[in-house]
């Protein structure tokens, strides 16, 4: 490049092409609100707990989305099924339904 020793710094158009692959969009999704229930109610569910479910944009529509729920420290036994259950059971499925 440059005019230097008799270059030229002027050349043809090139042209080319970019392609732009897709990413990996980010699933979004809503939660209206809380749940109110009154303590050793039994078990519960709510359905449309989570709502507006979608993978992303039009190329992650084939992925299969799942929650996980994690409890806060020092509540987790309130959601324990019965006397002989030891973990909690706690989920809200891919429809957005909770249960506990």
């Amino acid at each position: 490049g440059g005019t230097a020793r008799g270059g030229e710094d002027v050349s043809q158009p090139q042209y080319l092409w970019v392609h732009v692959l897709p990413v990996n969009d980010p699933p979004t999704f809503g939660q209206p609100g809380g749940v109110l229930v009154l303590e050793r109610g039994g078990t519960h569910v709510v359905e449309q707990f989570v709502t507006s479910i979608s993978p992303g944009s039009g190329n992650e529509g084939g992925q299969t989305l799942t929650f996980t729920v994690v409890l806060v420290a020092g509540y987790a036994e309130m959601f324990v099924l019965g006397e002989n259950e030891t973990e909690p059971m706690v989920m809200v499925s891919p429809d957005g339904t909770l249960r506990f």
